[in-house]
């Protein structure tokens, strides 16, 4: 298992532009959201402190006026949050995925 740094999740990319095509995923699944997502990952046992100031460093960078201004017009949201929030988002993810390999016949 690896430690949970936190990060990007979700990077909503081209959101707007997105929404308005007819995709594969949004006929085929109404109802459920395929957002891509980046996050950042450490070795297990990394100490705690060390994490949370990475994370730190991390979420002051990314959330810089500059970097958001460069993204926004591609169509980047950059979404940062803590370690513990990205663990959920993870475990939130997985179950999401299992559910749809279940509904669709797939076995891993």
């Amino acid at each position: 298992m690896t430690s949970v740094l936190g990060g990007l999740a979700p990077a909503a990319f081209l959101r707007e532009h997105w929404q308005k095509r007819p995709l594969l995923v949004r006929q085929a699944l109404p109802g459920f959201a395929v957002d891509p997502w980046l996050g950042l990952f450490m070795p297990a046992k990394v100490p705690a402190e060390i994490i949370n100031r990475v994370n730190a460093e991390v979420r002051r960078i990314l959330n810089g006026a500059e970097l958001k201004a460069r993204l926004a017009p591609q169509g980047i949201e950059l979404v940062t949050n803590s370690p513990a929030e990205f663990a959920r988002f993870i475990r939130a993810d997985q179950v999401k995925w299992a559910k749809l390999m279940k509904q669709a016949g797939i076995n891993p």
